[in-house]
């Protein structure tokens, strides 16, 4: 039977980490400490299992995660691979869509770039795993990005990620175990580190690389100062000013602790409605900030228009 809405609230409520199986086959709710459920798609591809992340609850309803893992186990016993129908879904969720992305090539494994998941492993086996003598902590590397940040990440292509899904992917080990939150934050540091060695692109801009808009979602000042700070400890960019401030009072830090950049809001792209947003567009790139860097809310109605 599959998982009712009540089963899911109460679910949420016991705020436990766990797998729970929906009762539709290959789908799973993946429960964090904090309350927050994910939709999983556990199949085996190509003698694989492989995890893909659908969306959150309740954001993407049961009907469709289940609609979707059915799409997905077709596509999947028709041979499409893991890239493609990840590709995909980053696009949509919509079960039709889906179908329609994979089966007519919009979506490929050469134009696609690689998961998270799959340049974390690629850095542990080829990178890392070498160099760490047999013990604990070997195990616990790639153990904690599998328990904490592979279900939440692990299918997003690694250069869409932004810097709030990090931090909301984290928070709950931050708070809980501030240490172990500290040697995760590092690792997807050194991670993205590696990604940009391999890939060509200059590793001193990795710290800039997303932001740390998270205090707006944390229950006060003193958390967002804490997980911000935590943060700062592997980035440089941050609009949490207590974090910089925490960091200062209690740590001593010197130099630059954090910084930001000049940024738009969805309040301020959407003065104009649809038809205004990109008068309002060539007002923040051309007349406000015609020259250095501007951070421009590009999602509020339809993305790919703007880009």
């Amino acid at each position: 039977m599959a998982l009712k809405f009540r089963e899911l609230e109460g679910l949420a409520q016991q705020r436990e980490e766990q797998w729970v199986p929906d009762g539709t086959p290959n789908l799973y709710v993946f429960c964090r400490s904090s309350g927050r459920m994910s939709w999983v798609c556990r199949i085996t591809i190509g003698g694989k299992r492989t995890n893909l992340t659908l969306g959150t609850w309740p954001d993407l309803k049961a009907d469709v995660a289940r609609q979707v893992t059915s799409v997905i186990k077709g596509l999947v016993g028709a041979g499409y691979s893991a890239q493609v129908i990840k590709s995909a879904l980053g696009v949509t969720v919509d079960p039709i869509a889906l179908q329609r992305l994979v089966i007519t090539g919009r979506v490929s494994d050469h134009d696609a770039p690689p998961t998270f998941e799959e340049v974390a492993r690629d850095w542990y086996e080829n990178h890392l795993k070498a160099g760490l003598s047999e013990g604990a902590y070997k195990r616990q590397v790639i153990q904690q990005l599998e328990d904490y940040v592979f279900p939440a990440l692990g299918t997003r292509p690694v250069n869409q990620i932004k810097r709030r899904e990090i931090v909301e992917t984290l928070k709950d080990i931050w708070l809980a175990k501030p240490p172990s939150g500290k040697k995760l934050r590092g690792n997807v540091e050194r991670i993205f580190d590696y990604w940009a060695e391999e890939t060509g692109a200059p590793k001193e801009f990795v710290q800039w690389q997303g932001h740390d808009f998270s205090m707006r979602g944390m229950s006060g000042l003193h958390d967002a100062a804490r997980t911000g700070a935590g943060h700062l400890l592997s980035f440089t960019g941050s609009d949490t000013i207590v974090a910089a401030q925490y960091l200062k009072q209690y740590y001593a830090a010197e130099g630059l602790v954090a910084a930001s950049v000049p940024a738009s809001e969805h309040s301020v792209m959407t003065m104009g409605g649809l038809e205004g947003e990109f008068e309002i567009l060539d007002r923040v790139l051309f007349d406000v900030h015609p020259t250095g860097i501007v951070s421009v809310v590009s999602d509020s109605y339809d993305f790919w228009r703007v880009m």
